[in-house]
């Protein structure tokens, strides 16, 4: 997998109950960074999903980019590209992903 030059804390991530004051979503690094805090009791469900959902981006993000590196190669080989329904779904889900991506990035425009 290339380079992708993102700059966020890097992977992977954990969520950790705080009993006060819901989650924290921590860097498994050696100082635990603190990625961010998930407010609402510990015993909330919404809270508790949401913190795994935040915990899990660095992980799909890294699939999302490997699954691209994949579908590049496939669209590089003469065999797919001479199908051109095929060629034309696999370029669909490339943009998708790429898309995914960007938005993971920050780069893709919020309405």
């Amino acid at each position: 997998m290339k380079d992708t030059g993102l700059k966020h804390t890097p992977g992977p991530w954990e969520p950790k109950v705080e009993a006060s004051s819901g989650y924290r979503v921590l860097a498994k690094d050696k100082r635990q960074t603190i990625v961010c805090e998930v407010s609402g009791s510990a015993s909330n469900p919404v809270s508790e999903a949401d913190a795994n959902l935040i915990a899990a981006a660095p992980t799909m993000l890294k699939e999302i980019l490997e699954t691209m590196d994949r579908l590049n190669a496939l669209l590089a080989q003469p065999k797919y590209t001479k199908d051109d329904d095929l060629a034309s779904a696999l370029g669909t889900m490339h943009m998708d992903l790429n898309r995914v991506a960007a938005i993971a990035d920050g780069s893709w425009p919020r309405s």
